[in-house]
């Protein structure tokens, strides 16, 4: 099994901060689309065929904790699989229902906006904060993951390529405008990045058939991915309810609305916290 794996460069000089990353150069003319473009490249050219093949950021190590090459190992010691995932939140599926519900909250607006998206570019995925309940096991706030051909083909091919296609023929459309629009996070930023990267989980979750896993990290690293004390006294409170929750003890709909409470009670801090700070995610190592 070929594994191959890219990082996106903005430069024929510049280098991966990965050291096992293959340089992806990109023109970045929609610079605000990040590593969409990434996948428009290598999906059109064809490079993820016959391999298994994922795109990555330079800040992997500082998001993930992890070198790239043990995610590599992972993928490698785990054969059978179509797609291999890493999240770098893990936390956030203890207090959060959904990625979406979680994009609500820190993005507000990107449930209407991701739903005219998918809707214009002739998609049907669950665009909601309840229908799909995405635990450690479907969860990821990243686009970083290693798949297959045919993984290849059905998600970015029938997923993310129309939404690209869309897009490319309506520069001017409300659509447009509204995935475009700005938003809060700890870098300038718009909508767009934010809704591609909670497709993967609403698609895998979507369809059983996908044989995907994710990066198993032990409770005590998921400790030390905490970015502050108030994350870490709530995951104390969220342990409780995400397991009630996988024994069945409280219906999908109470732990939906708990959640979604600590859901908000995490984004106040969050813009809180770092008003005037600098988020850790930001910093390269």
């Amino acid at each position: 099994m070929k594994i191959s794996c890219y990082e996106l460069v903005f430069s024929d000089d510049d280098k991966a901060m990965n050291s096992v990353a293959i340089p992806l150069y990109i023109d970045n003319v929609f610079h605000n689309w990040r590593e969409l473009q990434g996948y428009i490249k290598l999906y059109e050219s064809g490079l993820y065929k016959k391999n298994m093949t994922g795109l990555f950021s330079p800040k992997f190590k500082t998001k993930c904790g992890i070198e790239l090459d043990e995610f590599i190992e992972f993928v490698e010691d785990n054969p059978g699989f179509d797609v291999y995932f890493i999240n770098p939140s893990p936390q956030l599926s203890y207090w959060t229902y959904n990625v979406w519900m979680h994009g609500e909250k820190a993005h507000p607006g990107i449930l209407d906006a991701g739903r005219a998206l998918c809707d214009a570019a002739g998609l049907k995925l669950p665009i909601d904060k309840v229908t799909q309940r995405h635990t450690l096991k479907t969860a990821a706030y990243s686009n970083f993951w290693i798949a297959s051909e045919c993984f290849w083909e059905i998600y970015v091919g029938g997923v993310l390529m129309p939404i690209v296609n869309f897009l490319r023929n309506n520069i001017n459309s409300k659509i447009w405008k509204e995935v475009h629009a700005p938003t809060d996070h700890i870098q300038k930023s718009v909508m767009l990045p934010f809704i591609i990267e909670r497709l993967f989980s609403t698609f895998i979750s979507e369809n059983a058939e996908i044989k995907s896993v994710s990066y198993n990290y032990r409770m005590e690293y998921v400790d030390q991915l905490l970015l502050n004390d108030f994350e870490s006294q709530l995951l104390v409170c969220g342990k409780k309810l995400y397991n009630y929750a996988e024994k069945g003890f409280l219906s999908n709909r109470d732990v939906a609305e708990f959640m979604e409470e600590l859901t908000g009670l995490y984004q106040q801090h969050f813009r809180e916290y770092y008003n005037g700070k600098i988020h850790p995610h930001s910093i390269l190592e």
